[in-house]
């Protein structure tokens, strides 16, 4: 079955983190896409995955972002629509780590409070690897424990800290599970619209400063929804 078939209802996700966390080669994982050898920026992807959850699918439509600074008024085109966040670190990144509640955890709520989110750290492959561990020790620092994360994730208020590895698949299956069962209530799952899958418009669209009144493709189609169902999803 095509990721993007409407018999579905689908959730609208938006990916967001540091750059080079591992964010792009997760998605690629996700919907088995051969992986990248080497580092390529991401502008915007949209990646549909089919979830099975208790025997129905669910499509989840992951929006991926950049993480760098220059893009965030861009960035923040896509957060409008958006029903779940998933922030990313990696755990083999301290710093992705300190930017979760020092930006992101800011940035999604500055613009959409009352939707959830999952925090997810990346990479648990390289707890196992020697050369990034002794990266850390000649820094002082270390991998952070699940415990610790998991702890952080209350703090913040995520929905639950979920930790897997793009390269040995583990944590996958339960990162969807979790995703898929934070948005399970009927009033947040949509009927596809192709209209969302509309490419963001190029950084030429923008001036220096402020940002031209343009739609994201995830606010497309807001009109029509309120028209026929009376209330938007929260």
């Amino acid at each position: 079955m095509d990721g993007r078939d409407s018999s579905c209802p689908h959730i609208e996700c938006v990916i967001v983190g540091d750059s080079k966390v591992g964010k792009s080669y997760l998605l690629s994982r996700l919907a088995n896409r051969p992986l990248k050898g080497t580092y390529r920026p991401t502008m915007f992807d949209m990646v549909p995955v089919q979830v099975n959850r208790a025997g129905d699918i669910v499509i989840v439509d992951f929006w991926d972002t950049p993480g760098c600074h220059a893009h965030e008024k861009v960035r923040e085109l896509s957060y409008g629509g958006a029903q779940i966040f998933v922030i990313c670190f990696s755990v083999a990144d301290p710093d992705s780590q300190n930017s979760v509640t020092e930006k992101w955890v800011h940035e999604i709520q500055r613009i959409n409070r009352k939707v959830p989110f999952l925090l997810v750290g990346l990479q648990s492959d390289l707890r196992g690897d020697v050369e990034t561990c002794k990266r850390l020790q000649s820094t002082g620092r270390d991998f952070p424990t699940i415990t610790e994360m998991s702890a952080m994730a209350r703090q913040i208020g995520a929905v639950d800290y979920v930790e897997c590895s793009a390269i040995t698949e583990i944590g996958l299956d339960r990162l969807l599970q979790t995703l898929v069962s934070a948005v399970s209530k009927p009033a947040f799952l949509r009927p596809f619209s192709p209209r969302r899958s509309c490419p963001l418009p190029p950084l030429s669209a923008f001036d220096k400063d402020t940002p031209k009144k343009v739609s994201s493709p995830l606010n497309l189609g807001l009109a029509e929804r309120t028209t026929q169902k009376g209330v938007l999803p929260p």
